[in-house]
């Protein structure tokens, strides 16, 4: 190579580095969306659920006591329980890069909100005896 070819292979360089950036920011903005969706959808399930355990208390005839528990079954084990794994699963796809321009305190806070959420969570599954085959 001679050297004015070098201007244009850094150039060339440049752009592709430039590219690489604007698609791993574009996809970084799908893993947060993702994230953010499955967070909703968790929260829903932990707010509807303990609604379905009164119901499901307030009810005096058997088919009403085995429709509830249908219900409380697939709102834990169809909605719940994979929106917590797949929220999960997009944070850690989000990497914790981006918790470094903030102080850390935040995020061990959050870390453990969410391992309380993760223990009511669980603990509202032992209480009403949710199990898979029920």
């Amino acid at each position: 190579m001679n050297d004015s070819s070098y201007p244009t292979v850094i150039a060339g360089l440049t752009a592709a580095w430039r590219r690489r950036r604007e698609t791993s920011e574009a996809a970084m903005l799908w893993v947060k969306a993702f994230h953010i969706i499955f967070v909703v959808t968790w929260f829903a399930g932990l707010f509807y659920l303990p609604r379905l355990f009164v119901y499901h208390a307030m009810s005096d005839d058997k088919v009403s006591q085995e429709r509830f528990k249908i219900m409380e079954r697939k709102l834990f084990y169809g909605i719940m329980t994979p929106s917590a794994v797949l929220a999960a699963l997009f944070v850690r796809g989000c990497g914790w890069e981006w918790a470094t321009g903030f102080s850390a305190g935040w995020l061990n806070v959050k870390l453990v909100l969410v391992v309380i959420l993760l223990a009511y969570m669980s603990a509202g599954k032992m209480g009403r005896g949710l199990s898979a085959r029920s």
